[in-house]
């Protein structure tokens, strides 16, 4: 057990040295790279682009071309106003048509123009969704991140206290040897070590599990050589009103809820174009010639070209049209409400997550203060300990009071920097250095 606990902290280091080591914001650019719901976003946002086109929004003439041929084999028989009687047997007759068809709308209730400003909104839509993707990912990221730097301190914490049982059990067994020391006293420093040991093993395995999650969100594959960084700067966030006003202004959930109003304005223009007529134009070239063995046209052709104007109105739908227009009117006042929906959820959870920022920065003081004490009293215990003037029970007391004060600050110190990022994303702070 000895050999495999010091095998595993003998390969940390190695870790950290012999390969690259992670910050959070490396973690996020790979995950720009390759995380796979990022990668989708990606993609749909590029359809999003490309379906902003003119074209796509029936701006452009439609052509089409035609061609056609026909063989035709049968028996022909004709009497003529004179009582003759033609007959022919296995007539073949061919024929052949080609054209050439162009239209245009010229006023569809500028529907066209709608759905092309309809066309662009959805653009930037899949932008804010792209922008919401990453967000989410980046949370994720963030707290797997911090879960993996509070178990990585928490292994430094419990291999110091093995390393601190074993120079006790090398102690114990020496004073023993000169009848200063009791089995008892021995069997407590290895119950302890165990338990310190099984800590240990179970605190490796999150760290694992946690490092993995983080290859997984960043598609980087390299589990294993992901090495957080263990230096944590604060930003200054103090000014909520500032906050609240960069969160209005970039918050992609906000910015996806107004641009869905503006969708919702697009659809009702495209519904109230129904009540106006469509004018298209045509024009087209024609060809046509057919070939016959016998008949009274042996040969039939004609070609030649074909303009027009076409009116088209709808004045009588069962009122589909006019309920269609009062429900798109009612899907606007939805999308209002929504966009005061969502706001007052942001200010809600920029004061929770504030107040959440403030006193985990709080705590994180207050740990710092209570390290020095555990410290001082663990340094104090220890010196008695080894002059006989304390038992056992009372210096492992303090040892445990130490590394529970240890593990405190940790876990007081990532929470507070996941709490800062929680609030910079929410109101759209964040920023990837580059």
């Amino acid at each position: 057990m000895k050999r495999i606990i010091f095998a595993i902290i003998l390969l940390l280091p190695i870790i950290v040295h012999s390969q690259q080591m992670y910050t959070l914001e490396d973690l996020v650019r790979e995950s720009l790279l390759n995380n796979y719901s990022i990668k989708i976003g990606k993609v749909s946002e590029q359809i999003a682009e490309k379906n902003v086109n003119i074209g796509n929004a029936g701006m452009l003439p439609r052509i089409d071309i035609t061609r056609s041929f026909q063989y035709s084999m049968t028996d022909l028989e004709l009497q003529l106003a004179t009582g003759q009687r033609i007959g022919s047997v296995d007539n073949i007759t061919t024929t052949n048509n080609a054209g050439l068809q162009v239209g245009l709308t010229l006023f569809d209730g500028l529907a066209m123009f709608a759905n092309f400003d309809k066309l662009k909104d959805l653009r930037e839509r899949s932008k804010i969704e792209l922008k919401i993707m990453i967000e989410t990912m980046t949370r994720e990221l963030a707290l797997n991140y911090f879960n993996a730097l509070k178990q990585e301190s928490n292994m430094k914490i419990l291999s110091s206290s093995l390393e601190l049982h074993d120079r006790r059990i090398e102690r114990i067994r020496n004073r023993m040897e000169f009848g200063a020391a009791l089995n008892l006293e021995l069997l407590h420093v290895q119950v302890d070590k165990n338990t310190d040991s099984s800590s240990f093993m179970q605190t490796e395995l999150a760290f694992t599990n946690f490092l993995r999650a983080l290859n997984y969100l960043s598609g980087a594959n390299i589990i294993r050589q992901i090495q957080p960084d263990s230096i944590v700067n604060f930003a200054n966030l103090q000014n909520i009103e500032a906050l609240r006003e960069s969160m209005y202004e970039n918050n992609a959930t906000l910015m996806r809820a107004v641009i869905n109003k503006e969708i919702s304005e697009k659809d009702r223009k495209l519904v109230l174009a129904q009540f106006y007529p469509r004018i298209t134009a045509t024009a087209g070239y024609n060809y046509s010639r057919s070939e016959s063995d016998a008949g009274f046209f042996l040969v039939n052709q004609s070609e030649g070209l074909a303009a027009g104007i076409n009116l088209q109105w709808n004045v009588m739908d069962g009122s589909r049209h006019i309920i269609n227009a009062q429900n798109s009117k009612l899907m606007i006042e939805i999308q209002e409400i929504n966009i005061e929906m969502v706001r007052a959820n942001l200010d809600m959870l920029l004061h929770n997550m504030y107040e959440n920022y403030s006193r985990r920065l709080a705590i994180y003081e207050l740990e710092q203060s209570n390290i020095a004490i555990a410290q001082s009293n663990f340094d104090r215990t220890s010196e008695e300990y080894d002059l006989g003037r304390a038992t056992y029970i009372e210096f492992r007391e303090a040892q445990l009071n130490l590394m529970r004060s240890q593990e405190r600050i940790n876990n007081a110190k990532y929470d507070a920097k996941y709490a800062e990022i929680e609030l910079q994303i929410l109101t759209g702070t964040f920023q990837i250095a580059e």
